[in-house]
C-alpha cells in the first residue's frame, strides 16, 4: 500500500506534474497512468464530452476554447507544459470546454474514476488538485481584469507584468506571438503594433522570442 502522506511544510508548491513525474501518486493511480499523444489540430475532447480524467501536459501546447451564440471560436486559455487541465470538470464528469492541440503534444492522463476514489484517502493528491484549482481561478481572474483593460497599449502592460518572473526582466514566450495576443483578447496586428510602440517608448527591448522589460513598477 503506498503511504505517501507528505507533510504541510512538503505540500507547499506541491503540483500534480511533480507527484506524477516523481512517482508520489497512489499506488493504484500510478499504475492506470496513460500517455497520449496528439497531432497538431487534433482535439482531444470536445465541450459536452464525458471527462475522462485530468491531463498533464508533458510536450506541445493545449488550447481550452469553446463557442460563443454566433457560432465564433473563443479561447479560454493555453496550456504549456507543466501544465494540467480538467481538474474543474472532475466532479461533474462533462467537460465544460473543448481541448485542442495547438503541436504535436504528449499527455499522461489520470482516470476520472481512479481519482474520485483516492480523494478522500491521499492528503497529498487532495493538496495537489486543489493547488492546480486555485492557479485555474487566479488564472481566470486575470483574464477577466485584462480584458477590462481598453487601451491595447495598457492591457499589454498589465499582462506583461503579471507573466514577468519574479526579480527578473525577462520574458521569454513559449507559444506564437498571434497565441499571446490571443490570450489576451487583441487581434496580432494590435499586438504587434503595441510592442512596437512600447519598443519607441522605451518600455521594452525585444529579441526573438521574448522581450525585455524596463521601468515597470515593482510586482
Amino acid at each position: 500500500m503506498n503511504t505517501f502522506q507528505p507533510q504541510a511544510e512538503e505540500l507547499e508548491g506541491l503540483w500534480l506534474a511533480d507527484l506524477v513525474a516523481g512517482g508520489g501518486l497512489p499506488e493504484s493511480l500510478q499504475r492506470s497512468l496513460s500517455t497520449r499523444t496528439y497531432e497538431t489540430g487534433e482535439i482531444l475532447y470536445h465541450s459536452g464530452d464525458r471527462l475522462e480524467g485530468i491531463h498533464i501536459l508533458t510536450a506541445g501546447r493545449i488550447r481550452l476554447a469553446g463557442y460563443s451564440s454566433e457560432g465564433r471560436l473563443v479561447t479560454f486559455r493555453f496550456i504549456t507544459p507543466p501544465g494540467s487541465f480538467g481538474e474543474w470538470d472532475l466532479l461533474s464528469g462533462i467537460a465544460s470546454v473543448s481541448a485542442i492541440s495547438e503541436t504535436h503534444s504528449q499527455v499522461v492522463l489520470l482516470p476520472r474514476v481512479e481519482i474520485l476514489a483516492l480523494y478522500q484517502q491521499s492528503t497529498g493528491l487532495t493538496q495537489a488538485i486543489t493547488q492546480q484549482l486555485i492557479q485555474t481561478i487566479h488564472h481566470l481572474k486575470g483574464g477577466v481584469e485584462l480584458r477590462e483593460i481598453r487601451s491595447a497599449r495598457n492591457r499589454v502592460l498589465y499582462y506583461l507584468h503579471q507573466i514577468l518572473p519574479p526579480d527578473q526582466q525577462q520574458i521569454g514566450f513559449e507559444m506564437p506571438l498571434k497565441d499571446v495576443a490571443t490570450e489576451m483578447g487583441l487581434t496580432p496586428e494590435s499586438f504587434y503594433r503595441t510592442l512596437a510602440q512600447l519598443e519607441r517608448e522605451g518600455l521594452i527591448t525585444r529579441y526573438p522570442g521574448g522581450l525585455n522589460l524596463h521601468d515597470l513598477p515593482s510586482r
